[in-house]
């Protein structure tokens, strides 16, 4: 491609010709969530876990090996290519809770210790924290000089810009379309400068439970994540939501859980998961009722046989899965003329006399 800028670089330009012809490859930071350059959006409820997030995110991607030709999922969940280096520009989490995460999660995630030197914080009057606006020219060369300050320190490329909450860097009425656009077109800027693509952490509306503020934000953002606050027993939980993806198709709603280490867990029973769970269940029933003959002259026979084959401990449990094999149409229970109840492997034999329940 020629050079078209006349030696000044704001007077730059490309032709469409220019464009076609350029080899552009698109470079996913996470596989069916965004790709280089292209800015995700976390939005949720204060609480939920959104800072949490972005930091188990940045330390599973600079905890990656790059010669590792097989790398982890992402909770079990998402492929990330490649090792990636982050820098966090937060006003929420101080030097002592941060400390305080990092060593509860290397508990649970002993590798994430090899991530410590990929993750960054600016460092003003000894603390990690800081406050500042976007759309002021010497808080967005900050920015950037903190980048190019970390990539000569290291030798390495800081990949991964982090900004939380958003709020903290507008200085205007987040409700504002126009003032709130322009704030996010300056991140779009220190992005094409640094090289860098955003994660930015964003707050929900208490009342309708969307974005917050401006439609603006959305719009912005090319691919946004929804966090919501769950339960699992007796774990907080995160239920995660696409709301949008520019680049493809969004991902299926999932749940993760976290363990008293603050470690990502997938919740896997899915409604597939527990269909198949279902099905199987329904199969060792069948395979006990082949073992008596392929009928049981009472449930409690049933019951009997099915625990024994199956080690299963309380009689609960193997009539639970026995109406499950009914459900699914395995069974078929028979009443007698005597008011007996017999259990049989479901045949197509549509001839019986007896009456089916």
């Amino acid at each position: 491609m020629a050079d078209k800028s006349n030696g000044n670089e704001d007077l730059s330009y490309v032709s469409l010709a220019d464009i076609i012809e350029k080899d552009i490859q698109t470079r996913p930071i996470i596989e069916q969530v965004f790709n280089e350059k292209e800015s995700l959006l976390l939005f949720g409820a204060g609480g939920v876990g959104k800072s949490l997030t972005a930091l188990d995110l940045a330390l599973f991607m600079g905890s990656l090996k790059p010669e590792d030709e097989n790398k982890p999922l992402l909770w079990d969940q998402f492929s990330v290519p490649f090792h990636r280096k982050s820098l966090f520009v937060q006003s929420e989490n101080s030097f002592a809770t941060t400390q305080d995460r990092i060593k509860l999660m290397c508990r649970g995630s002993p590798e994430y210790v090899f991530g410590f030197n990929c993750v960054f914080f600016p460092n003003r009057f000894n603390e990690i924290k800081v406050v500042g606006s976007l759309i002021n020219k010497g808080f967005r060369e900050y920015i950037i000089n903190l980048i190019k300050g970390a990539e000569q320190n290291t030798g390495e490329k800081i990949d991964i810009l982090v900004i939380d909450p958003l709020i903290s860097f507008c200085d205007c009425d987040e409700n504002d379309n126009s003032r709130m656009r322009t704030n996010l077109d300056f991140l779009t800027e220190i992005e094409n400068i640094a090289n860098v693509t955003s994660i930015v952490i964003h707050h929900a509306d208490k009342r309708k439970g969307d974005i917050r503020g401006a439609t603006a934000i959305r719009d912005w953002a090319r691919s946004v994540i929804k966090l919501n606050p769950h339960k699992v027993g007796n774990h907080e939980a995160i239920v995660f939501t696409h709301m949008k993806n520019n680049s493809g198709k969004k991902f299926k709603t999932f749940t993760v859980y976290l363990d008293d280490c603050l470690k990502f867990n997938k919740v896997v029973k899915t409604k597939d998961a527990i269909k198949k769970l279902k099905q199987s269940k329904a199969e060792n029933v069948i395979k006990a009722l082949e073992e008596m003959g392929g009928a049981a002259k009472s449930q409690v026979e049933l019951i009997s046989k099915y625990q024994e084959m199956f080690n299963i401990g309380t009689s609960t449990t193997a009539k639970r899965h026995i109406l499950d094999a009914i459900k699914a149409d395995a069974v078929k229970v028979i009443k007698k003329k005597d008011k007996s109840t017999e259990y049989r492997i479901k045949v197509d034999d549509k001839n019986t006399n007896d009456k089916q329940m």
